[in-house]
């Protein structure tokens, strides 16, 4: 499964505003930094990393490689595990699969 992560580019003719804003919370020791786009990365100090979409889609990659992919609300989410399991959970459907066999 891929996923894009990607700020569109200006183009040419358009003023170019490639800064970003780093923000960093000592109580918590997390790091903040928000693009132009709207997209935030989140950096926890347990390692866990998050993308958060300007329309509301996570994904958030834990310390053990663990992958999940929450939909805008919280509808829908997809955990791909370490081992190749995949969890997607949507209203009233649960479906397990695993990838490696």
């Amino acid at each position: 499964m891929t996923r894009k992560r990607r700020c569109t580019a200006p183009t040419r003719s358009q003023k170019l505003q490639l800064e970003k804003e780093v923000h960093f919370y000592a109580a918590s020791q997390t790091t903040r930094v928000s693009y132009p786009c709207g997209l935030q990365l989140l950096h926890f100090l347990n390692k866990q990393i998050e993308w958060r979409h300007p329309g509301g889609r996570r994904e958030i990659l834990f310390p053990d490689q663990t992958l999940k992919f929450v939909e805008s609300g919280g509808s829908e989410t997809t955990t791909i595990f370490s081992d190749g399991t995949v969890v997607h959970i949507a209203p009233n459907v649960r479906l397990q699969s695993d990838i490696n066999k």
